[in-house]
């Protein structure tokens, strides 16, 4: 009873995929899986494909789980603002990294990790990735519509680092695929390193990132190791005299909300980290490269532009008015009446069904959204198949010509349940004909269809099964 699971995958550069899902209660958290699926196809995306629907078959919900991506298929930038809203800083994020990475900035999404904050601002790390990319991996995903998000690797263990009680100090991450170095201020990321864990030369990069992470760590500081075997004795041996606390990642005594992760199993700390983030764990990083074309949307935000439209006409139409009123000028009269006009065509193209009242358009635009985003809200609970899934495919087989309006939707686990009203007998068939071809939907039957108190208007309910 109130058990929830969330799942973490790590793709990492060479191709193995990590999977961890984690099991929460009430005042618990553990483990109740880990998979490694090493590379095995003729680049890392196949070999990605081929470990997620291995994963699959075991029965993990990899599709709802938070994806880590390897580091090397991003850019990273560390800007100032002058101001700390989120919303302002995404609106000019891309324009700020044009020059600033080696990519065209129309091919890219982008989002930013604030960090510490400044007098009058943030200063933060901006991660950058090509759109190509971010569809591939969506792909993968079965199309990323259940995604908590898209991270890079560096931020999942950044997460698991902060779980496990590190708020001062370094984390590092070595794998076949790659290495990482993350350090923290505060809790806050300070900086990232990747380094490549192919050897170059005669030096192996495990020393190189070592060496690296002990001149940088401050003495006092702590250090999460999510390495095994041979690396890990690498920085062993590198600490020396360093006054250095390394974190045990077996006890979650130590810090509250923390898992335990074995020695031998360091490696999965970053798909550990992911699948914290999938349970909404308070150290966890909120970031989603989902941005732009690929963010999320909802029936109430897919609204959002028309409606935004609707009301600038509005205040235009207003100001044109005050404009008539002071100068008596036919021009700005005819203007008046044409973006009036254009109102009542944005209101009707919303809401095709609505009678309004002449002037009041604006009025009935907020009054009917803030009707949709109950409906929304009331839908949300819903159970079974995703209920934006469903409306989504009962709007896909009704025939774009046929005249419906739902004054009724009921959805029970597999149970749909539709009254509505449109013009005819024979557009009643019709639907239940569209939706009996849709293999989505079974058992479709017709009830109670009769003339409503208007002799055009046809009543009539629907009964289905959901697949």
């Amino acid at each position: 009873m109130f058990e929830r699971k969330g799942t973490g995958v790590a793709l990492e550069a060479d191709g193995t995929v990590r999977v961890v899902e984690l099991t929460a209660a009430v005042g618990k958290r553990s483990v109740s899986r880990m998979e490694i699926f090493p590379p095995c196809g003729a680049d890392p995306f196949s070999s990605w494909e081929e470990g997620v629907k291995k994963a699959r078959e075991l029965g993990i919900d990899v599709d709802g789980s938070t994806v880590g991506i390897s580091d090397s298929l991003t850019y990273r930038k560390t800007l100032s603002f002058p101001f700390r809203s989120r919303s302002r800083i995404m609106q000019i994020l891309v324009s700020e990294l044009e020059g600033e990475i080696p990519i065209p900035s129309e091919t890219v999404v982008a989002d930013f990790l604030a960090g510490s904050p400044l007098e009058k601002g943030v200063k933060g790390i901006a991660f950058v990735c090509s759109r190509e990319t971010v569809a591939g991996i969506l792909e993968i995903f079965d199309g990323g519509t259940r995604l908590r998000g898209i991270q890079p690797l560096s931020l999942g263990l950044a997460g698991f680092s902060r779980t496990i009680g590190l708020r001062d100090g370094g984390a590092v991450f070595c794998s076949e695929g790659e290495a990482l170095l993350v350090r923290m201020r505060s809790s806050f990321i300070e900086s990232i390193q990747r380094f490549s864990s192919v050897r170059e030369g005669e030096q192996d990069p495990v020393f190189s990132l070592a060496e690296e992470a002990f001149q940088t760590v401050r003495e006092g500081d702590g250090f999460v190791l999510a390495c095994s075997g041979s690396s890990a004795s690498v920085f062993r041996e590198h600490q020396g005299s360093r006054d250095i606390r390394f974190l045990d990642l077996g006890d979650p005594e130590k810090t509250a909300g923390a898992v335990a992760l074995s020695p031998e199993k360091a490696e999965f700390a970053v798909a550990l980290g992911l699948a914290l983030r999938s349970i909404g764990s308070r150290y966890s990083i909120a970031f989603d490269l989902r941005q732009g074309p690929f963010s999320p949307m909802t029936v109430y935000s897919a609204l959002k532009k028309p409606a935004i439209r609707t009301a600038v006409l509005g205040l235009l139409v207003f100001l044109f008015f005050v404009g008539n009123l002071m100068a008596g000028s036919g021009k700005a009269k005819a203007r008046f009446e044409e973006y009036s006009t254009r109102i009542q065509s944005e209101f009707l193209e919303l809401f095709p069904d609505a009678r309004p009242v002449p002037g009041q358009e604006v009025a009935e635009t907020r009054n009917k959204l803030e009707e949709l985003k109950r409906k929304v809200d009331e839908m949300s609970g819903f159970e079974g198949k995703g209920a934006l899934a469903v409306l989504a495919r009962l709007s896909a087989a009704v025939p774009q010509e046929i005249s419906l309006k739902i004054d009724e939707l009921s959805y029970d686990s597999k149970r749909l349940r539709l009254e509505g009203t449109v013009t005819s007998f024979d557009s009643v068939d019709k639907v239940k004909s569209a939706l009996e071809e849709e293999p989505f939907f079974t058992q479709v039957q017709v009830q109670n269809a009769r003339v409503g108190a208007d002799m055009n208007k046809i009543s009539f309910r629907l009964e289905m099964e959901v697949r």
